[in-house]
């Protein structure tokens, strides 16, 4: 059984942790950001855990852990680790909080919009990731609204001959099953779905009052007004403008965490969304350094975007880009806005900025914990 005397050794730093049985059976893999406190909250107070917590702490003859440099570090490993070993525990217990995306489905011809949970290697474009399943939704929706695009999802193969849906006679899908579009022009339409997921409304404002005003001109009043109330969706959205989000594969960042040494930070380079490397470095890391780093990361050809990803990178890839979301308005996330040495360069003064207040990193997550994000249920 899991013991105060076995907790009392576990430093407070950020790290996972290994329950294990008296036959050295993997019961559960965690991650804190302080070993020592979550570690304590299964001896604490026994009475107010689950039946199953209080089952799997009975069956604890050992424990083990890892410090880690950071929080990010500890969740990117716990969840490799856990995929790696399928400790029996973690399938019955841990829940993640996640957060869904919208993504431009390209694995097939005439790609749809559609709402996910996870990215996936299928060549789509994921935008994200959106507070709730509504907001998500609520976008997917107002894109098929402003937007002719197909929502069907049968395969398209265009014929001449076939007899287009409703949705054709209402001005809502270009009818590419009945080769009304061509994939020029359905490609067109999507790359302005692409901005609009950026935040870029007004040109679809514009569109949509000029189709009202020419068909006013053409004394087509129902159909103005029919353009009259997507108008109306679309300032609405974009007056409350809830859900900013970006595109995963244009997230290039410098993510700066405390490390185990005060005099330290740990910098994660996240490039089209990947995690591109990782490093610990002093806080006075020489310019030359730094500058190197960045280069390596952000300018390197090999790491282009058909780059074979594997399994652990995709994971870590989810594991970013909900972690981004969570944190999306801390200064110690640095965008490098142009795969350039100049943009390099640019992004330095905001990467210097970011480690020195890493110290106050740890301090501010207490009102904002990951575990609240990516809570076990334990």
């Amino acid at each position: 059984m899991l013991t105060k005397e076995m907790v009392s050794s576990v430093p407070d730093a950020p790290g996972v942790y290994f329950f294990k049985s008296r036959k050295d059976e993997l019961l559960y893999i965690g991650k804190a950001k302080s070993l020592r406190k979550r570690v304590r909250q299964y001896t604490a107070a026994p009475e107010k855990l689950t039946k199953k917590v209080r089952q799997m702490v009975r069956r604890t003859n050992r424990l083990e852990f890892e410090v880690l440099g950071s929080e990010l570090e500890a969740l990117i490993v716990e969840s490799r680790l856990i995929k790696e070993r399928q400790p029996r525990f973690n399938v019955m217990l841990k829940k993640l909080r996640r957060y869904p995306f919208v993504k431009i489905q390209r694995n097939e011809r005439f790609p749809r919009v559609v709402v996910c949970w996870e990215i996936v290697l299928d060549g789509s474009e994921y935008y994200g990731p959106f507070p709730s399943h509504n907001a998500a939704t609520d976008t997917r929706d107002l894109i098929h609204k402003l937007f002719s695009l197909r929502t069907c999802e049968m395969a398209i193969h265009p014929k001449p001959d076939y007899r287009p849906c409703f949705n054709y006679h209402i001005g809502r899908c270009d009818a590419p099953c009945a080769a009304k579009t061509t994939d020029g022009a359905y490609e067109s339409i999507l790359s302005r779905v692409s901005a609009f997921l950026m935040g870029d409304h007004l040109f679809r404002l514009n569109e949509l009052v000029a189709d009202r005003e020419a068909a006013c001109g053409r004394l087509e009043f129902e159909h103005a007004r029919l353009i009259q109330t997507r108008i109306e969706s679309l300032e609405e959205y974009s007056r409350w403008n809830r859900y900013r989000v970006q595109a995963v594969h244009h997230n290039h960042l410098a993510v700066v965490c405390p490390a185990k040494d005060p005099s330290s930070v740990e910098l994660f380079f996240v490039r089209a969304g990947r995690l591109k490397d990782q490093r610990c470095v002093p806080r006075a890391v020489a310019n030359d350094t730094l500058s190197a780093l960045m280069e390596d990361a952000f300018l390197t050809e090999e790491f282009g975007a058909d780059a074979e990803v594997t399994p652990y990178e995709l994971d870590a890839m989810n594991i970013l880009s909900q972690w981004l979301y969570a944190n999306r308005d801390r200064q110690e996330i640095v965008r490098v806005e142009e795969l350039t040495p100049q943009g390099c360069s640019d992004a330095i003064q905001g990467l210097r900025s970011a480690m020195r207040s890493a110290p106050f990193l740890t301090s501010m997550l207490e009102g904002n914990d990951l575990e609240e994000f990516f809570a076990h249920a334990v």
